[in-house]
């Protein structure tokens, strides 16, 4: 079945963008959220260097590594 669709503009959201740039990945300890350069010093979200599909994974992202960065530092013994 061949069908022909027009597309017509963007997304419902409008202005779907996400950020790039940020703290690379590669200075990130994904399991923690922590930095390898600075210990003491985590990230989540869009200040870290991740690009993904508009539409859910930058959402996700936000939310994950912040819920791992949150759990690290709650176990950090002061």
């Amino acid at each position: 079945m061949r069908d022909k669709y027009i597309i017509s503009g963007k997304g419902p959201f409008g202005e779907e963008f996400v950020t790039s740039g940020g703290v690379k990945i590669n200075e990130v300890n994904f399991k923690s959220m922590e930095s390898l350069i600075c210990p003491g010093l985590f990230f989540s979200g869009e200040v870290l260097d991740v690009d993904g599909i508009t539409g859910g994974f930058n959402f996700q992202h936000c939310w994950t590594s912040g819920w791992i960065a949150g759990m690290a530092v709650s176990k950090l013994n002061h």
